[in-house]
């Protein structure tokens, strides 16, 4: 019984780091999809890159023609890369590019304005002191303007009727 015991220790224990060894795996697995999907995503930007200057020639080719290359070397990548694209979010991105496009020069600007202002914490935190700042002078100087102005006028003397 003893030897039972002492054997279904040791496979337990084998049976642990067998687990173990498949969940590193299986990490490092997810890893490499995800390298993958990224040197993918790379190598469909050099293809870009390289349609939009094929204009200029140049020596240098960092990425092998399609015919020297098999073309399933990059399909089984393709799907994933394309699932792992939000449509949503690259529509949302050409109606934003669309709809600055579509601005006039002065609305550019205050947007552009509006952003630098918005995106850091410290800038806002300034404008707001400015802001108030401003508010202030302004308060200051009509407090100023209507105290001084209130003993400077002078009644005209009415007849007083009797």
């Amino acid at each position: 019984r003893d030897r039972f015991r002492q054997r279904n220790a040791e496979l337990e224990e084998e049976l642990r780091k067998q687990f173990n060894i498949i969940s590193e795996l299986r990490a490092e697995v997810k890893s490499l999809q995800a390298d993958n999907l990224k040197l993918y995503e790379k190598v469909r930007y050099m293809q870009s890159y390289r349609e939009d200057a094929s204009t200029r020639p140049s020596t240098l080719d960092p990425l092998p023609s399609n015919a020297a290359g098999r073309p399933d070397d990059m399909s089984k990548y393709r799907a994933r890369y394309e699932e792992a694209m939000n449509p949503f979010q690259a529509f949302r991105g050409r109606e934003a590019t669309r709809a600055y496009e579509s601005l006039n020069v002065l609305e550019r600007g205050v947007l552009v304005l509006t952003r630098a202002i918005l995106g850091n914490r410290r800038t806002r935190t300034a404008f707001i002191l400015y802001s108030l700042a401003l508010h202030l002078l302004v308060v200051f100087t009509l407090y100023e303007c209507s105290a001084s102005s209130g003993s400077s006028v002078q009644r005209p003397n009415r007849p007083s009727i009797h």
